[in-house]
């Protein structure tokens, strides 16, 4: 479901089913919003998954340098990716999106991971 949501190109076939209207007949705003929509539950459900993942390899392995690296590097991916998909619609579109904010929470985590990694 990640991957199908981040490549999306139009509605998903359930999603086109519930809305009762085929893709061409929403306007390009409208689009534009829904594509930024999937793409943004498809990232969120790609890192539920690798979250899952770490959680997984740190019970097993022992938490040490895993969680200290790998749960702030996929808050930072989360960032990257919430403000590329924000970008994108503010180019697409004109409107005024969160895409600022994303990139700073990206470049704090970093900066945190960079300080907690230096002490």
């Amino acid at each position: 479901m990640a991957l199908k949501s981040l490549r999306a190109r139009e509605f998903l076939s359930f999603q086109q089913a519930a809305a009762g209207q085929p893709w061409g007949e929403l306007g390009a705003g409208l689009r534009a919003v829904v594509l930024s929509l999937l793409r943004l539950s498809g990232l969120g459900f790609l890192l539920v998954a690798l979250q899952l993942g770490v959680v997984a390899v740190a019970g097993n392995f022992g938490q040490g340098l895993v969680v200290t690296l790998a749960l702030p590097l996929l808050a930072v991916v989360f960032c990257v990716g919430l403000c590329a998909i924000n970008f994108r619609l503010h180019k697409r579109t004109g409107a005024e999106t969160p895409w600022r904010g994303a990139l700073y929470a990206a470049i704090a985590v970093t900066v945190g991971l960079v300080v907690s990694l230096v002490r």
